[in-house]
């Protein structure tokens, strides 16, 4: 995304286990921001996490790049993060030096905009067969990435999504 200045990935939270899935091959001198969106008052909240609170475990199947198929690799974070709202979440990952401000706005729980830097990405989601697509809805050639849920659910995903692969 944008010359390397943003990354993007998955951010698996749950209150025993928090797990990174990324792009990154290495999260030392980087910043990890994930928002996440309460869907009782659609406030949003940002957490802006040290990148060596990460370790790195494995590559997995969890997901993958639809751009270029690679696999996402997949970290631990070693901290703990307090917050009530369990699920997948958005995460952005950047250089710590840039000191980057995020202003992440969720529009409903699939829309998305995120404003960095002079940009602006309209992102969405939507569910294919077994997973989740987190993508650009501007330019899905640059963004699309794909996190699989292990079990079946009922396909959202706009054909253009697909035809693309």
């Amino acid at each position: 995304m944008d010359n390397n200045i943003l990354s993007a990935g998955f951010l698996s939270y749950f209150p025993n286990e928090i797990i990174l899935y990324s792009t990154e091959s290495n999260l030392n001198n980087k910043t990890v921001t994930v928002c996440i969106n309460n869907e009782r008052n659609n406030k949003v909240k940002c957490y802006h996490m040290n990148g060596r609170d990460f370790q790195k475990t494995e590559k997995g199947n969890d997901g993958y790049n639809s751009i270029n198929s690679d696999l996402l690799l997949k970290y631990s974070y070693k901290k703990e993060l307090h917050d009530n709202n369990n699920g997948l979440f958005f995460a952005f990952i950047y250089d710590e030096n840039n000191k980057m401000n995020i202003h992440f706005t969720a529009q409903d729980a699939s829309n998305f905009t995120v404003s960095y830097s002079h940009h602006t990405l309209n992102l969405a989601t939507c569910l294919s067969t077994e997973g989740l697509y987190f993508y650009d809805k501007i330019n899905f050639k640059a963004l699309k990435l794909y996190y699989s849920l292990g079990y079946g659910v009922e396909s959202n995903c706009p054909e253009y999504l697909y035809s693309e692969q």
